[in-house]
């Protein structure tokens, strides 16, 4: 089953842009570092390349990264000032209660109805300790609870993924949720453990980069194949680590063409990306460090 996220095509675009590099005149200023993507999916590959000391021993002024979009057409970008994409933070959470027979609950103490009381009260975060303007999403995608019909098991276990496209409110939703797993479970008379592990930040353009993009881009590509993207996606993006160390920002790669299976949405086993969106990225990538080292 393919990951089908595109990253052969930005493996593929930032090729293009080193050959495409090799041929031009060198900059005046500076020089242009090509970063690849190893483990995005698991969060840990910006974070090698930074323990790596690469970019202690060539410190970026901007960095600028890309991503395919299915949502928008093939030959197009998608560009955002400020939030661009969320932190995802990773919950582990465990109900432990007295195991018994099915027939005799009194005789327990139940950890699946523990859990389920937990489950639907921590989406009350979302609707009453937030914003209604911010963005937040809570899911709980996995359980694990007992091994017979007949039985009360001594345990739940479940796990789940914490998006939240305003960095700053991390501190407050990681209180709620421990607050309220621990008070859920003491009003059952079960005990909880929390695990609450923060992963990547929220990612944030800056204003100047995506400005540098936008020339580019309008220079480049047409100003008709420059859009400014209305939302946020509440997906996240391992590329935020480097906006930690200096100003950047990343733009969205357009995928789709008149076949269906190119609009279906990313991590889809059936979608094919238009190849163009290879040319599109190198392009933008090489306009854009040249123009600003020159």
């Amino acid at each position: 089953m393919p990951h089908s996220c595109g990253h052969d095509i930005h493996t593929s675009a930032l090729l293009l842009c080193a050959r495409i590099l090799s041929t031009l005149e060198q900059p005046r200023r500076g020089r242009v570092i090509l970063l690849f993507q190893p483990a995005e999916e698991t969060g840990q590959g910006s974070k090698a390349v930074i323990d790596s000391g690469l970019l202690e021993r060539y410190p970026p002024d901007l960095v600028l990264g890309a991503h395919c979009w299915p949502d928008l057409p093939a030959g197009s970008v998608g560009l955002r000032v400020g939030s661009f994409m969320a932190a995802s933070d990773t919950l582990h959470i465990r109900v432990k209660g007295k195991g018994g027979h099915g027939a005799h609950p009194h005789k327990s103490i139940d950890p699946v109805v523990t859990a389920a009381y937990i489950i639907t009260q921590l989406q009350s975060i979302v609707s009453r300790s937030i914003d209604p303007l911010e963005s937040v999403v809570i899911t709980i995608g996995t359980l694990s609870a007992g091994t017979v019909t007949n039985v009360i098991p001594d345990e739940v276990q479940m796990g789940g993924t914490v998006r939240i496209a305003n960095g700053h409110m991390q501190p407050l939703v990681e209180e709620r949720i421990r607050t309220i797993c621990h008070s859920c479970a003491q009003a059952m008379g079960a005990e909880c453990e929390v695990n609450y592990v923060h992963g990547m930040p929220a990612l944030d353009c800056d204003a100047q980069a995506v400005s540098i993009l936008e020339r580019a881009a309008k220079a480049q590509l047409g100003e008709k194949r420059v859009a400014f993207l209305p939302r946020p996606s509440m997906g996240s993006e391992d590329f935020a680590r480097y906006l930690t160390l200096a100003p950047g920002a990343m733009f969205r790669i357009g995928t789709a063409n008149q076949s269906d299976q190119s609009r279906l949405p990313l991590h889809n086993a059936h979608i094919i990306f238009d190849e163009e969106a290879i040319t599109t990225g190198a392009a933008l990538f090489c306009r854009a460090a040249m123009d600003y080292l020159n």
